[in-house]
């Protein structure tokens, strides 16, 4: 009988890396570890640590590992596979670390945003299975998003398609998405919320402002491209309850039309492991 096939699936985040061993069906094992930010040297060596127990965990299970996919923050050329440009990890790129890796471990390997990743695992086996036409957004360290149309990721002409980050959310300064997000403290949102359980009335309005922007990001992708389903993931939907009623409050007063109003915004399925999960599926 042929041995089962299973997958390596890593999404890799601004503060930490998540490993998991994948088999097309369910999640056999995860590994977390911190995200090194100093040196490619050690990021390496701290992405083999997360690889190698996963790779034992396979041979213990009896799965053939057929590759290893990799998601990651920033601008990734699919083609040439490297990364143009990181807002974590500034010395990966334009650097052919997947070289370096393919050669210790001599299998597959693949390189994606991992925004992107996120929403393949979301669009092929999560909350928006079966729909033709979603967006993703993460919100976490930073806000990353990808739009899934027609059965796979619209990538744009340069790779860069989705990514809500730099959109202009006060057109008197210029003010951008994602740095509005961290002046109001999202960067570290989960001590937001326990400022907020203290009753701390600036946590309380931070948490209604960026409810709010999360708002005006859902009107604008919504008013653009008319997708059936928003699935929101990232580490800042642990809290959901304390910025998303916000946000569909806003949303419903922009949103005038029946049709637009259709949009479903969902929570994701997959949870922490949907950008690793979404790594694994580059081979499905």
């Amino acid at each position: 009988m042929a041995q089962k096939q299973g997958y390596i699936g890593i999404d890799i985040g601004g503060t930490k890396m998540l490993g998991v061993l994948w088999d097309g069906n369910k999640v056999h094992t995860e590994f977390l570890l911190a995200t090194p930010q100093d040196s490619l040297e050690h990021f390496l060596i701290m992405l083999y640590a997360l690889i190698d127990p996963l790779l034992q965990k396979a041979q213990e299970t009896k799965l053939k590992v057929g590759g290893i996919g990799i998601g990651i923050a920033g601008i990734v050329d699919p083609v040439r596979q490297i990364i143009n440009h990181s807002p974590n990890l500034s010395f990966a790129a334009k650097v052919d670390f997947a070289a370096q890796i393919k050669n210790r471990y001599h299998l597959p390997l693949k390189i994606d945003n991992d925004a992107n990743c996120f929403l393949r695992a979301e669009t092929k086996g999560g909350a928006a299975k079966g729909l033709d036409n979603v967006y993703g957004i993460i919100i976490g360290t930073g806000i990353g998003g990808a739009w899934w149309q027609g059965g796979k990721i619209y990538q744009g002409f340069s790779f860069n398609a989705g990514e809500p980050g730099a959109l202009i959310v006060d057109w008197k300064s210029g003010e951008e998405l994602e740095p509005t997000y961290h002046h109001l403290g999202g960067k570290d949102i989960r001590r937001l919320a326990q400022d907020f359980y203290q009753g701390k009335p600036e946590a309380r309005r931070a948490l209604r402002q960026i409810g709010q922007l999360t708002g005006v990001l859902l009107a604008d992708i919504i008013t653009l491209i008319n997708p059936q389903a928003i699935v929101l993931g990232g580490g800042a939907t642990n809290v959901a309850e304390l910025f998303l009623p916000d946000a569909k409050q806003f949303l419903k007063q922009k949103i005038r039309t029946k049709q637009t109003a259709k949009t479903k915004i969902m929570l994701s399925k997959f949870k922490k492991q949907a950008g690793a999960i979404g790594a694994a599926l580059l081979y499905a």
